[in-house]
């Protein structure tokens, strides 16, 4: 929803709509916080974004208004931890960049706990020509992907660095698939 883009809409109606979706956001996560605790959780509860607030800017969501995910310094008030997820390779996102995202999730958080519960291992795939008109993938130092593992000991290094513990919530790998064998020649002689 683009309303100051109308030809009948204000700006001001744009920032009243902005307030209204951030504190929807807030409000959704104190009732969800609520039910929770309703619930007899002792433990600690925390939530993490999609990425910083400060950095929905429509980059890539091109229609989502910057507010719509709400306030990350609201949000992380009404939580015992804050945190968000990083893909620096997928987003072809320079060091500076992902720093600066970090430390968007830290000064967020304030003194409660700091936590990523995703963060991108594997290398990224090239940018395809045509992406992005006149946008070309970041040359030599400034790639994190074309120094192979070292760059995800970089990720948690600059990770420590702020002050984040790192969790492993879930770890994602192949499998590797063994061969089917046809029904009549499995062990056993039975089939499926």
């Amino acid at each position: 929803m683009l309303p100051s883009e109308l030809p009948t809409r204000t700006y001001s109606e744009t920032m009243a709509f902005g307030a209204f979706l951030t504190d929807r956001a807030a409000e959704d996560l104190s009732w969800r916080r609520d039910a929770v605790r309703a619930g007899g959780a002792a433990r600690p509860i925390t939530v993490h974004t999609a990425f910083p607030s400060v950095f929905c800017t429509g980059e890539f969501f091109e229609y989502e208004p910057a507010p719509a995910r709400g306030n990350d310094f609201d949000l992380a008030d009404r939580v015992d931890g804050f945190g968000s997820s990083h893909f620096p390779a997928w987003m072809h996102t320079a060091p500076v960049d992902y720093a600066s995202r970090l430390e968007a999730n830290h000064s967020a958080a304030g003194d409660k706990e700091v936590w990523i519960s995703e963060l991108q291992g594997r290398r990224r795939r090239p940018r395809p020509a045509g992406d992005e008109p006149g946008a070309l993938p970041h040359p030599g130092p400034l790639d994190l992907e074309r120094r192979g593992p070292r760059s995800q000991g970089r990720r948690l290094l600059v990770l420590a660095g702020r002050g984040v513990r790192p969790r492993v919530v879930g770890v994602r790998h192949r499998r590797r698939r063994r061969p089917r064998l046809p029904s009549a020649r499995r062990p056993g002689g039975r089939s499926r």
